[in-house]
């Protein structure tokens, strides 16, 4: 590809992105394609000669267009979202063209200066204390990882890198038994071990850890608030030694941009920096290298994004969504327990919260499956289901940047109908 056709296909490119992005809510929110239909569309073998970009550009939009769950449609209402507000887009669209390696000062010196500048900004929006400095990781998975090797370290005087853990004392970690998988995956990649993960029991509307029960295993083994007023929900987060905060959530950075505060760098650095002589930056004091503040040794220009992101909305913005969000989430809540055939199964925590549907002589969890598989086969919302104390419960919650009061109204009548269908 040459300068010209360069210039001619990233404009196509951006073109495409527009019309696309302003055509989201005509579009089923998850694509209607069974497992395996977009591979046998796909030739079976690598093409010996090269092709035109008129025929890649076509097929993309015939063959892999249709197979796309579309992540940033504002009736996004599964998981949690994946947020790229439009201005981050536009400034990924740079980072990608630049295409540099900022794992080190001297590599990109403006991406090392720019993050450390924002991971501030986040910090003094999350109304965190001075002292905790920060690294921008790929996700929260690396940033856990990167945290419980730092913790594996301390807890064997910094013996765990050198010698292995052979003959090392156990470990143990202690989470709530509603965690995150990544914390699963952090205990089995550093060696720490499934059955030293210890599960503490959860309680109350929130789902909040057992105190009680925390305290008692610790006793048996020896023998992220941009609003500041939802803060209460982490009080005491100034005493932790490492937090992590995904601005490609919520806060509408493109993924991947998940931000890992930390209270002592100088341990974190301790247990990944690797120095061969080739990463030395000579006659140099004083200068920070991210790559020593993650586990990979790689590293994308992430803070460019974010910095668009915060100058083009400014933190008031990016609360006024989030507190629409919120509000939205307990309002459908709120409707759907007015309904005498819905319950809530747990509590709205910000802007997420489960519920079922409740059908006389139908088994509830083969119900309420197939009710979010319904949901979620017509097309104009998406959910998923989860389990609470071992029963299936159907999720919902409001996050992707787009979505208005009028799309939230739209998840209630599209369940509602389709509840009653299927009863």
């Amino acid at each position: 590809m040459n300068s010209n056709e360069f210039r001619e296909w990233s404009l196509r490119a951006a073109e495409w992105g527009a019309d696309y992005r302003s055509t989201l809510r005509e579009r089923p929110v998850r694509p209607l394609v069974e497992p395996g239909e977009i591979s046998r569309s796909i030739e079976v073998s690598p093409p010996e000669h090269g092709e035109t970009m008129q025929a890649i550009f076509a097929d993309f939009e015939r063959k892999i267009l249709p197979g796309m769950t579309h992540w940033q449609h504002p009736r996004f209402f599964a998981y949690f979202p994946a947020n790229a507000a439009p201005v981050s887009v536009v400034a990924e669209y740079l980072v990608s063209v630049m295409a540099a390696q900022c794992m080190l000062w001297q590599t990109s010196p403006a991406a090392t200066e720019l993050e450390t500048r924002v991971v501030d900004w986040m910090r003094q929006a999350l109304g965190l204390p001075e002292g905790f400095s920060g690294v921008m990781q790929d996700s929260a998975s690396s940033a856990t990882l990167a945290a419980v090797l730092t913790m594996r370290e301390r807890a064997l005087d910094w013996q765990g890198n050198k010698k292995g853990l052979q003959g090392q004392p156990i470990l143990r970690v202690y989470s709530s038994d509603q965690v995150h998988i990544s914390i699963d995956r952090a205990i089995w990649v550093s060696g720490v071990g499934e059955d030293n993960l210890v599960r503490i029991p959860v309680a109350g509307r929130f789902r909040a850890m057992d105190v009680a029960a925390l305290e008692a295993a610790v006793v048996a083994d020896w023998q992220a608030m941009i609003c500041p007023e939802y803060r209460h929900f982490w009080a005491g987060v100034e005493q932790a030694d490492s937090i992590v905060f995904n601005p490609h959530k919520w806060l509408g950075a493109q993924f991947d941009c998940s931000m890992q505060f930390i209270r002592r760098p100088e341990d974190l650095v301790r247990t990944l920096a690797i120095k061969p002589d080739y990463l030395e930056t000579h006659g140099r004091d004083g200068i920070i290298n991210y790559s020593e503040w993650s586990v990979p040794l790689g590293r994308r220009f992430r803070a460019l994004k974010l910095w668009f992101l915060l100058r083009a909305h400014g933190l008031e913005n990016l609360r006024t969504m989030i507190r629409n969000h919120v509000a939205w989430g307990e309002g459908l809540a709120e409707r759907l327990a007015r309904e005498a055939d819905f319950e809530i199964v747990s509590e709205p925590m910000l802007s997420l919260f489960s519920f079922r549907h409740l059908a006389a002589g139908i088994d509830s969890d083969e119900h309420n499956l197939r009710l979010v598989n319904a949901i979620n086969d017509d097309g104009r919302i998406y959910l998923t289901q989860t389990r609470v104390d071992g029963q299936v419960a159907i999720r919902f919650q409001v996050g992707q940047f787009e979505t208005t009061a009028a799309d939230v109204d739209t998840a209630f009548e599209v369940i509602t109908e389709i509840a009653r269908r299927l009863a």
